[in-house]
């Protein structure tokens, strides 16, 4: 049950979170490589690191990508990024990355 903006669960939560996972964390530029990377698929830019977090945008495979940092959550990899082509900064899965020769930066 949603009452005014909080999302509520069986514990207290805060304004833009889901439970516990904080749909409103943001990841460092850490990543300091050219914007070269790409979605593999068409994918929903997301304010947290699950597919319960809003989505604030859309990537598509013709978009490049400025990688910010990857986070390891409830067992998989996602990664804070800004799309180039529309400026939307988010978190997506990093497996939805086309990401050859990559090297993971920890947030």
């Amino acid at each position: 049950m949603a009452i005014s903006g909080l999302a509520m669960t069986g514990s207290v939560a805060t304004a833009g979170e889901v439970g516990a996972l904080g749909c409103t964390a943001t990841g460092a530029d850490k990543d300091a490589t050219a914007y070269n990377k790409a979605f593999t698929t068409t994918v929903n830019i997301r304010s947290g690191r699950s597919t319960n977090c809003v989505s604030l945008g859309v990537g598509y495979t013709s978009h490049t990508v400025d990688i910010h940092c990857t986070s390891t959550y409830n067992g998989e990899d996602w990664t804070y990024l800004r799309n180039v082509n529309t400026g939307v900064k988010g978190w997506v899965k990093t497996s939805l990355l086309d990401w050859p020769n990559h090297r993971l930066v920890m947030c």
